[in-house]
């Protein structure tokens, strides 16, 4: 979440405050125009895929650095192999990728991450050459949400 109040001098209190325990908290909308300029690459749009009941509707595997570029096609072989529908983005600094699955329906976290970590254990099966030091993180990247958090 967003909040068009951070970092606003004599409203936010960050660091001493957090978001989550802000009264001037004020969560930004998310609409065509903030999409149009993200995708213009005109403004940073981030999310959260943990939702408030452990569920989400997309895994991502974010590798950077190293030998990247190798790792992100073993993981996306490993998803043809098993037949797991998924897209790879290349970072906006050109210096890694991002693994994308989407669900049809929302699954529950701990189980979307177990697929992701499958899908990591046996991409290392097969390329047991590569290191895999550019795997940095699945989002989501816990499996609940914890209370009163965004995740």
């Amino acid at each position: 979440m967003a909040c068009d109040n951070e970092w606003v001098q004599g409203i936010c209190n960050k660091p001493r405050i957090k978001c989550l325990d802000c009264t001037h908290r004020q969560f930004s909308e998310l609409n065509d125009q903030v999409i149009y300029r993200h995708l213009a690459d005109q403004q940073v749009v981030g999310l959260y895929p943990l939702l408030q009941d452990n569920t989400c509707h997309l895994l991502a595997a974010d590798l950077d650095k190293g030998h990247w570029q190798d790792e992100v096609k073993a993981i996306s072989r490993a998803c043809t192999k098993y037949s797991v529908p998924h897209s790879v983005e290349i970072s906006r600094s050109g210096n890694g990728a991002h693994l994308w699955i989407f669900f049809d329906e929302k699954v529950p976290a701990n189980e979307a991450r177990l697929l992701g970590f499958g899908l990591l254990d046996k991409a290392m099966e097969v390329y047991p050459n590569l290191s895999f030091d550019s795997y940095d993180r699945l989002f989501p990247n816990q499996d609940i949400l914890p209370e009163g958090g965004f995740g």
